[in-house]
């Protein structure tokens, strides 16, 4: 699934080639991916307009629109927002089509678990998920400061915690792996465990590590691209994500896989003591 550094990759790639364009027609090949209004509102709606700014929040891109509407998108597990200044091949694979007065925008998704809504400002309460965010990694209001009485308050499995996009937005499964390798910290530790100083290091080293993933354009397994169709090397950079059974880039000993807060887990048993 993209998580903050891809969408913030897809986001960069795509601006300088939407801005500014019109919406001249819109072919919509999967309905039920268009969550609100109805998919013939929808494309009616957009037909037209005209997209003035892209900005990302957490996994989710928001398209502003030159009458104040907004289209958002969240890509999930296997969306991708191509490019192209004239048809092509993606055509064939598009669930959805943008044709532009310059260029064509294709939305494809393998699994079709992508949700796009058409709002008015006055609408986006009806993105729950979007209006609950807690604060980005990037944020320079997310420190020691705002994690620490939220850890200290619940008593939560850290993995679980870290996913939490109403804790942290744009976090996932890759990247909390990540920050606890990095942090020395057990998925299985309980929040409200954690000292101050364990709260200052992985805040701390969640930056760092989304920096590194949005300078190397991300991490390509599978699905992801960005808008040029390129994909993102960060995954040549990863400590323990991926590399389960191989040796930990600290101390050699073979990671181990699990099952932690329902999601696939990889850390070292040495390094990351409960």
């Amino acid at each position: 699934m993209p998580e903050l550094p891809e969408v913030e990759q897809v986001k960069n790639s795509l601006s300088k080639y939407i801005i500014n364009k019109e919406i001249k027609q819109i072919t919509i090949h999967v309905p039920r991916l268009i969550k609100y209004p109805s998919p013939l509102e929808f494309a009616s709606r957009l037909q037209g307009r005209v997209f003035v700014n892209l900005n990302r929040k957490g996994k989710y891109l928001i398209f502003t629109l030159d009458n104040g509407e907004y289209l958002v998108i969240h890509l999930r597990m296997t969306g991708a927002l191509i490019f192209k200044n004239q048809p092509s091949t993606e055509e064939n694979k598009a669930r959805i089509v943008f044709e532009l007065n310059s260029g064509v925008l294709y939305y494809l998704d393998t699994r079709t678990l992508g949700t796009l809504h058409l709002v008015k400002v006055d609408e986006m309460k009806i993105l729950k998920g979007l209006v609950a965010l807690g604060k980005e990694p990037i944020d320079p209001e997310f420190n020691t400061e705002y994690l620490a009485p939220i850890f200290k308050s619940k008593k939560r499995l850290l993995k679980a915690a870290l996913l939490d996009q109403s804790i942290i937005a744009g976090l996932g499964n890759i990247y909390v792996d990540e920050a606890l390798a990095k942090t020395a910290l057990h998925p299985q530790r309980l929040t409200n465990s954690l000292s101050i100083e364990e709260i200052t290091n992985l805040v701390a080293n969640i930056k760092s590590i989304i920096e590194q993933a949005i300078a190397n354009h991300g991490t390509t397994f599978r699905d992801y691209k960005d808008a040029d169709g390129a994909t993102g090397n960060n995954q040549n950079f990863l400590l323990v994500y991926g590399r389960d059974g191989q040796p930990c880039t600290f101390c050699g000993t073979p990671l181990t896989y699990a099952k932690i807060a329902g999601r696939g887990t990889v850390y070292c048993q040495r390094c990351q003591k409960l």
